[in-house]
């Protein structure tokens, strides 16, 4: 069957029309004549199978990646980067237009490194043969574009372990140094083991070295534990700081919710007045605590508790908030007591624009929009990292 792919949907996928029900097709690229299967049919969608390109895009380029038409990780790699941030754009001020009617203006923060960029992977493993995950089959792979080149090296230790099914979560820090973090039901087989892993946990328990290593990013430094959350591209991440503080004022009392391991508050207190932290999960705040003295910081205070219901651990007037949330945004709780609190100012960082844009429906009725950033934190993804600022009105 042959059609015209009309556009790029929010995942990067071919999206075109048959019998007025969208299908999506992936591996296509706007304007493109493509020959396709049906391979699924819904009530409200199709998806279709690519079969062959006849009309190639103007824009499509050959991927680097000897993978690219098995896996579905890096789906804009047909793309050159400059067109990746332009259809990233282009999805960002559509989901502004179609679900809050605003014409938003959007300042792109590029990433100076396209490739190798990752600093974390979560590799699966399926009758030894290890890689990513696409329709429940592994893609079996010896390297990754977007990771980096540590990481891609530690594959091949990953492979002499022997391990028949599980997962495998990789780190590396500044100095390439490696956490392995392993889950398997069979016992492994641990070989010659090469000076930059720090760390092999089997299961949530230590078989090697320690659960942890210490991280730089704007020469502040960071305790990750190897399940701890940390921002995957440290160049992004960087910029992110810096933008970040070029919003606070000196005499801001600022409290970060969510705040994790204190990336974001620990960053902020080297401008801030004063920073309050608070995560509900314990070992992030263990961390955090840490991280505050690894870099002597003495205006941060960390709080174990839910960040939804914030106002009952604070005893100061608060001028600005930061969030970073997951994925599912702020839920109604948070939302709400940020809204009754009313601080001065606003920072929202977020990896989802639907959530976002869904908060944004209640935070806009007192709130308006001061600057908003993307950040090119996935470069070659779909995944969008969005920095917002709002000030009250």
């Amino acid at each position: 069957m042959e059609i015209l792919i009309e556009k790029l949907d929010n995942e990067g996928n071919g999206l075109s029309h048959i019998n007025d029900k969208i299908i999506f097709i992936s591996k296509c690229l706007e304007g493109e004549l493509v020959d396709i299967d049906i391979i699924k049919e819904t009530k409200k969608y199709y998806i279709g199978k690519l079969n062959k390109i006849i009309i190639p895009s103007k824009k499509r380029i050959d991927s680097p990646c000897k993978y690219f038409d098995k896996c579905n990780g890096c789906n804009l790699l047909n793309l050159s980067y400059e067109d990746t941030l332009i259809y990233k754009e282009n999805k960002i001020k559509e989901i502004f237009k179609k679900y809050l009617n605003y014409n938003l203006n959007v300042s792109i923060i590029k990433s100076d490194n396209h490739y190798n960029y990752r600093n974390k992977v979560l590799l699966h493993i399926k009758n030894k043969s290890i890689g990513f995950v696409n329709d429940s089959n592994i893609i079996n792979i010896d390297e990754c574009k977007i990771i980096n080149a540590t990481l891609n090296d530690t594959i091949k230790f990953i492979k002499s372990l022997n391990i028949i099914n599980g997962k495998v979560l990789l780190r590396v820090n500044y100095l390439n140094e490696i956490l392995i973090s392993i889950e398997t039901e069979k016992d492994i087989t641990l070989n010659e083991i090469n000076s930059k892993i720090k760390g092999i946990i089997l299961n949530n328990k230590i078989i090697y070295g320690q659960d942890y290593f210490i991280d730089n990013v704007n020469d502040l430094k960071f305790k990750i534990s190897y399940n701890s959350f940390f921002q995957i591209n440290k160049e992004i991440n960087t910029k992110l700081f810096n933008i970040i503080n070029e919003h606070i004022n000196k005499n801001d009392n600022l409290l970060d919710l969510y705040c994790g391991v204190g990336t974001l508050g620990i960053n902020a207190s080297l401008k801030a007045k004063k920073v309050i932290g608070i995560d509900n999960f314990e070992n992030n705040i263990k961390d955090a605590n840490e991280n505050k003295k690894l870099n002597n910081i003495k205006n941060i205070e960390f709080i174990y508790g839910d960040a939804s219901v914030f106002p009952k651990y604070i005893d100061k007037n608060i001028d600005v908030i930061i969030v970073d949330p997951p994925r599912n945004g702020l839920n109604k709780f948070t939302l709400k007591n940020i809204i009754e609190y009313k601080p001065n100012k606003l920072i929202y960082v977020s990896c989802d624009p639907f959530t976002l844009v869904r908060d944004l429906k209640k935070l806009l009725i007192d709130y308006k929009i001061e600057k908003y950033y993307l950040l090119d934190m996935f470069p070659f993804t779909h995944h969008v990292e969005s920095l917002m600022f709002l000030e009250r009105k």
